[in-house]
């Protein structure tokens, strides 16, 4: 794991810890799973392709452990996904319309408290 990590901040600019720091505290949850646990700051355009964006907040992404691997490097580290922005947020939505299903039936706005039934005679 200290390998791991000594390995991510090798040859970063000495303004990544602030940045990264700051990003954390801006986006504190997965984008794709919004856990807060095991976070990481994901760079969008990776760091060895393009060094001039390390510290571009529009360059990064904040994605937990499972989901920086699984949806940032497409499950190997040696890729990584060019559409990680747009993967992130259409696994957040289906993560809403999953959890809505299950609290709500399968059809989503069925019974919701509050809300009027599209069926009801006003």
């Amino acid at each position: 794991m200290l390998n791991r990590i000594k390995f991510a901040f090798q040859g970063r600019s000495k303004e990544w810890v602030n940045v990264r720091k700051i990003h954390l505290d801006w986006f504190p949850a997965c984008a794709a799973c919004s856990s807060r646990e095991k976070l990481e700051v994901h760079h969008i355009v990776p760091f060895n392709i393009n060094p001039e964006l390390e510290l571009c907040g529009d360059n990064l992404i904040t994605l937990c452990a499972h989901c920086h691997l699984v949806i940032g490097h497409l499950r190997d580290y040696k890729i990584y996904n060019d559409n990680v922005t747009r993967d992130a947020k259409e696994w957040q939505a289906k993560r809403m319309l999953a959890y809505s299903r299950s609290k709500y039936g399968n059809k989503a706005n069925r019974d919701r408290p509050g809300e009027k039934r599209s069926d009801s005679r006003d």
